[in-house]
């Protein structure tokens, strides 16, 4: 499951930089990526070699990133690639035409993800049992919620976004409270945690196989 970008990227999910060498494969069109052209990466959380060694890069052409952003949940700008500032003014200028800028693709990133959120909803909500979205919380670690809209809410977050991480105060649960994530945790028996962000830190969310193969939509 791809996540969606958000204004910031503190994991540097995706990257920017002159290829190293000539061994690099692009997973868009499985050639070769010449060396010292530009290319951009996906980082991978999720593979085998991902979980016992790290995030992984899967790098690509820039044309076929461009092509293929939404379906790697990329709905960000030029500048958000780690790495674009280290790139020469020329490069700089190539990237801002494809992907644009900060303040030319705002407006139309957040009517994308709006429309991505929407999508979710209405097939969680027309297709998926809400016993199966418990079950899709409870696999990703996140807070048990009650109430078909709070469970359909819960779900597409982390399904456009990435499941949350606990709190990094208390390890408590995070909740999207209207404006920020808040911990719904204790510091010790008497004291609640009242850390909050708008920023949290997130993993990639799961999918059973067992679900997966019951439910196209996931």
């Amino acid at each position: 499951m791809h996540s969606v970008t958000d204004q910031n990227d503190p994991n540097n999910t995706f990257t920017v930089e002159y290829a190293k060498s000539n061994r690099s494969t692009c997973h868009g069109c499985d050639t070769s990526i010449d060396k010292d052209t530009l290319r951009l990466s996906r980082k991978n959380y999720t593979s085998k070699r991902s979980r016992r060694y790290g995030p992984t890069d899967e790098w690509y052409h820039v044309d076929c990133f461009n092509q293929m952003k939404k379906d790697l949940g990329f709905f960000g700008n030029a500048e958000l690639f780690f790495g674009f500032v280290d790139l020469n003014n020329e490069d700089q200028v190539e990237l801002k035409e494809k992907f644009g800028t900060s303040t030319s693709s705002k407006r139309k990133r957040k009517g994308e993800q709006c429309e991505l959120l929407w999508t979710y909803k209405d097939n969680l909500r027309k297709e998926i049992l809400n016993n199966v979205l418990k079950d899709l919380l409870e696999f990703n670690g996140q807070k048990p919620v009650s109430g078909e809209s709070n469970l359909i809410d819960a779900v597409t977050d982390c399904m456009a976004f990435g499941a949350l991480e606990p709190c990094p105060e208390c390890n408590g649960f995070l909740v999207f409270n209207y404006t920020n994530y808040r911990c719904t945790g204790n510091i010790t028996e008497w004291t609640k945690c009242f850390y909050s962000t708008q920023l949290p830190k997130r993993k990639s969310f799961e999918i059973p196989d067992k679900i997966k193969e019951t439910y196209n939509m996931l």
